[in-house]
C-alpha cells in the first residue's frame, strides 16, 4: 500500500477517533499534529495500535521521532517504509 493511501486511512481514523467536537481547524495530510495538539502521548499509542491492527505494522521505538510523527503524510511514509522492509522472520 502506498504512503498517501495509508495517510488517507490515518486521516479518517484521526477524524473519527481523536478529534473533539470543539476542534475547528481543517485537517489535511500536512497538518502539524503535535502543534495543534491533535497528538499527545496517549493519542500516539492509540494511533500505533490502529497502525498495528490495520496495516499489520509494528513501529519500533527508534522510529517514534518528531519527523516521523509530524503529520499524517509523514506517518503514512513511515508505515509504507516499514511495511515494505523485510521482517526479521523472513530473514531467518
Amino acid at each position: 500500500m502506498d504512503a498517501l493511501t495509508i495517510a488517507g486511512e490515518l486521516k479518517d481514523f484521526v477524524l473519527n477517533q481523536l478529534i473533539t467536537e470543539d476542534f475547528t481547524a481543517e485537517i489535511d495530510l500536512s497538518t502539524p499534529l503535535f502543534e495543534l495538539r491533535i497528538l499527545d502521548s496517549l493519542a500516539v499509542v492509540t494511533v500505533l495500535n490502529f497502525i498495528n491492527g490495520t496495516f499489520d505494522v509494528s513501529v519500533p521505538l527508534e522510529e517514534l521521532t518528531a519527523d516521523n510523527l509530524r503529520n499524517l503524510e509523514s506517518i503514512g511514509h513511515l508505515v509504507a517504509r516499514l511495511s515494505a522492509a523485510p521482517s526479521a522472520e523472513t530473514l531467518s
